[in-house]
């Protein structure tokens, strides 16, 4: 199996350098940023498994990276650092499904949260996603939204912005195929224009525990058989 690529982003040299050093002698490649822009200029280019960040980056905000990062990599992991906690940057830590961790890190914790999102990536690689026609529909909770993608895992989705934010758990149900499952909120993202919501969600029974409707729902999406009922 390939090394997990990792990026660091962390605008205190000395911290910058100690984590990139704890992380390859783990065996990961990794790459540090020193600055947002740096690391924006990684992320457009480069494909990571994991990003460790900095919530505070001079006059940015580590939390608009994992913003970015949802956009360009949906599957990636994220863990978000801070020396200054607020309960406000914890909450929206979560919102995208970041681990949020209090400066100063202690280096076994630290690095059991890597290997523990690291294994939830390798689970996703052996599933991969697969697209869903533009016009598939789905009923999250009372919400109707768009299907983006799907693997045995989970699914990613677009709707209108609700006024509530998506409950812990929550019931994907598609009636045309006769279809319900439970999932759980990994992320969110609000978009201020054109007031819709982006997010991901993993089911609760996954890979070859998921449903049998799920499974043949993505395996049919994998063979581009597009007619499905919507």
């Amino acid at each position: 199996m390939l090394p997990f690529q990792i990026l660091v982003v962390d605008d205190d040299e000395a911290a910058l350098a100690g984590l990139i050093e704890l992380l390859r002698d783990a065996g990961h490649q990794t790459t540090g940023a020193a600055t947002f822009d740096a690391a924006r200029r990684l992320l457009d280019v480069g494909h990571y498994d994991l990003l460790v960040a900095d919530i505070r980056l001079r006059s940015y905000n580590g939390l608009h990276l994992v913003r970015l990062s949802r956009l360009l990599h949906p599957d990636m992991a994220v863990i978000m650092m801070t020396g200054y906690p607020e309960r406000s940057l914890e909450f929206e830590a979560s919102r995208y499904g970041a681990v949020y961790m209090e400066k100063p890190l202690e280096p076994k914790q630290f690095m059991r949260s890597v290997e523990r999102l690291l294994a939830q990536v390798r689970r996703e690689r052996r599933w991969p996603r697969h697209h869903a026609p533009e016009a598939f529909h789905v009923q999250i909770g009372s919400w109707p939204a768009r299907l983006l993608d799907v693997s045995y895992g989970g699914l990613r989705f677009a709707m209108a912005a609700p006024d509530t934010p998506l409950p812990p758990t929550v019931p994907v149900r598609m009636p045309a195929l006769n279809l319900y499952i439970e999932a759980e909120t990994i992320w969110t993202d609000r978009l201020t224009s054109p007031g819709a919501l982006l997010g991901g969600l993993a089911l609760l029974s996954e890979g070859e525990n998921a449903p049998l409707p799920w499974r043949a729902l993505v395996d049919s999406l994998g063979e581009e058989l597009n007619d499905l009922p919507t």
